[in-house]
């Protein structure tokens, strides 16, 4: 079954085709052909709650309020207040008349509001600054969309599509920021934590849209790394650069495989990556791919649920 119909993101000549991309669809596609036919085409996913997602959420649109107050004028102490209630709306669970329970224990609502108050007063003098767009707004969670110049095998253009946590200045210099949670020490392998971000197709695409959209030399992007533990919260700030080749060999290493997925959509089959299936943890869908193709929509449909992942979807305010 697929779930394209009502997608702004997929082609109207061939529907199963996406024109419009983010780094979520790219990566469903590079991690397995058949997990992005299942997460991004049939818009399934477990009916659980993914608590990491909740958690990271939560945070950014605490900093996301945060850091439109400061650039408009608040001083630390309001918009703090303004964050952390809007924490608390947030995790509020209205049906059961209390905040959020989760079985994670480094991601509770008391790990997420004290991780949220400690980030902000470690950088409440940040030099990072954030960037005022000539409509006067600030460049904070930004959606954007832009076509990338390449046509589709059905003469439409691909779109490249995402948003950008904050693009601030220092000094006279260009940078984009992300955060990043992690239960995992940043004591013992800070580094080992930033290097893995050299390669990564979420912070090379952020990048290669800041040049787009901003038309500035941007220098890098800059991770704020959270830690977060049981009792305590730990942060970090580490920077990843590319360069023009860089960036140039990741556009056409993209739409390589954008090619790639023509034919997966032509075929109306997205084939299986066996060496995905127990990466990082084990994919969701192993108990779906692991039975036989005749009992796979049985299982679809007692264990998951479908929504639509459009990329064109905006999030600024």
């Amino acid at each position: 079954m697929t779930n394209t119909s009502t997608n702004t993101s997929f082609s109207k000549i061939l529907p199963n085709l996406q024109l419009a991309w983010d780094s979520v669809s790219r990566g469903a596609l590079l991690t397995c052909p058949r997990y992005y036919q299942l997460t991004i085409i049939n818009g399934y996913t477990t009916k659980s709650e993914n608590i990491h997602f909740t958690f990271g959420i939560g945070t950014h649109g605490a900093y996301e309020t945060y850091h439109r107050q400061r650039a408009q004028g608040q001083d630390h102490k309001a918009a703090l207040i303004s964050a952390v209630r809007f924490v608390l709306e947030y995790t509020w669970d209205t049906r059961r008349n209390r905040v959020w329970v989760s079985t994670e224990p480094t991601k509770t609502f008391e790990t997420l509001l004290r991780t949220v108050i400690w980030y902000l007063e470690q950088f409440k003098d940040d030099i990072l600054k954030t960037f005022i767009r000539q409509d006067g707004t600030p460049a904070v969670e930004l959606s954007f969309h832009f076509p990338t110049g390449v046509n589709a095998c059905t003469n439409e253009p691909y779109i490249f599509a995402g948003h950008l946590d904050r693009f601030v200045t220092w000094a006279d210099d260009y940078y984009i920021t992300d955060t990043k949670t992690t239960k995992f020490s940043l004591t013992k392998a800070t580094q080992e934590f930033f290097n893995r971000y050299t390669l990564d197709d979420q912070m090379t695409g952020y990048y290669f849209a800041g040049k787009v959209i901003f038309d500035k030399p941007i220098k890098g992007l800059i991770i704020d790394a959270c830690q977060t533990a049981v009792t305590f919260s730990r942060f970090q700030r580490g920077e990843t650069h590319r360069t023009k080749a860089q960036l140039d060999e990741w556009f056409q290493n993209t739409h390589y495989w954008l090619r790639q997925n023509e034919q997966y959509a032509k075929d109306n089959f997205w084939p299986m990556n066996l060496k995905s299936c127990n990466n990082y943890g084990g994919c969701p869908f192993n108990i779906v791919c692991g039975e036989t193709p005749e009992f796979r929509g049985k299982i679809l449909s007692d264990f998951f649920v479908q929504r639509t992942w459009d990329p064109l979807i905006t999030r600024e305010v």
